[in-house]
């Protein structure tokens, strides 16, 4: 009795430090991958890059802090199936350190985000294009021979827009503005070779319209944000589906899908992308509502939460019943 009870002790410590460690590693590569790219983005060909800024690692961690502590639950679940523990104890822990994450950690990231904001904001100055390099923009390829102050520049342009004589057109110009930034990048250069591939772009748009919403949702008071967090109620309904199969990578695969519909249901709502009728209608139909808080989103997530529970505990009744059988 007493080794199991150590045992049970063991797991729950172990609980802690995969979800102390998940969260730290998560963020701190999410930062350094930030303080890159951010520093990548304001370069231009020819300068060496400084990519070790405090600043710019201390902006990542607290932007990306709430995706990691959202994403820290999916990893627990993970963890969870790997080493089958389907015990109430660990479910209630799991539960603890996700109410932990909602309703403390995230907002603690979005007020270190308001406070810091003027000291950690992202560099905006425009930066003037090196000579010396062979840049596209569009159908031309320009040639900077020299570039001044205030971005003017001498040089070569070859047009290769077809022409009536199917000849390309090359000529030099002078004192000509050169262009100022490039999406995002100080040069196309860099951006050629750095930018993030399409589903890339996509998946850190997706997280970055998260982050907004989680800020929007926070100043607009703590009754709003506590029904935006009713998302994480539905992501902790997950736990119950981790022994819902034999099979672990089936439960993997099904915490998968159960995560991303929460988070693609609650982001579209919540940002007036999906059912905003309905949610214009229940909000001058409720008036307890918070101001710019979600009543379809709201009652999604308590729905969602309550039926994965129902199917959960189904699910782990069968179990029992089919193991006193056998």
């Amino acid at each position: 009795m007493k080794s199991s009870g150590n045992q049970v002790l063991q797991n729950i410590l172990k609980l802690i430090l995969a979800y102390i460690l998940i969260i730290l590693v998560g963020t701190s590569a999410c930062a350094v991958l930030y303080m890159i790219y951010t520093a990548c983005s304001s370069i231009v060909a020819g300068e060496g890059l400084s990519a070790l800024s405090f600043s710019l690692f201390l902006r990542g961690v607290i932007l990306v802090g709430p995706v990691t502590l959202m994403l820290g639950g999916v990893f627990m679940c993970f963890y969870i199936i790997r080493h089958r523990l389907h015990k109430a104890v660990y479910i209630s822990i799991y539960f603890a350190l996700e109410l932990v994450s909602w309703l403390v950690l995230i907002p603690v990231c979005m007020n270190l985000y308001a406070s810091a904001q003027n000291s950690l904001q992202q560099p905006t100055e425009k930066r003037h294009l090196s000579p010396g390099y062979f840049r596209t923009d569009g159908t031309k390829i320009l040639f900077y021979s020299a570039v001044r102050e205030n971005n003017i520049a001498d040089g070569l342009c070859i047009d290769t827009a077809g022409r009536a004589d199917n000849e390309t057109n090359v000529y030099t110009f002078k004192n000509v503005k050169a262009a100022d930034s490039y999406t995002g990048f100080a040069d196309p250069l860099i951006q050629k070779n750095v930018r993030m591939p399409r589903a890339m772009e996509l998946v850190t748009g997706t997280f970055g319209i998260f982050i907004a919403e989680c800020h929007a949702a926070y100043e607009a008071g703590y009754l709003t944000w506590i029904c935006y967090a009713t998302m994480g109620l539905a992501m902790l309904a997950a736990v119950f589906l981790t022994a819902i199969s034999k099979w672990r990578l089936v439960n993997v695969i099904i915490i998968a899908g159960n995560i991303i519909t929460v988070f693609a249901v609650n982001i579209t709502v919540a940002g007036g992308m999906l059912l905003q009728n309905a949610d214009s209608f229940l909000k001058n139909s409720l008036g307890f509502m918070p101001k710019n808080s979600s009543p379809v989103q709201l009652i999604f997530n308590i729905t969602y939460f309550i039926l994965i529970l129902i199917i959960g505990i189904i699910s782990l009744t069968k179990r029992d019943i089919s193991k006193t059988g056998e």
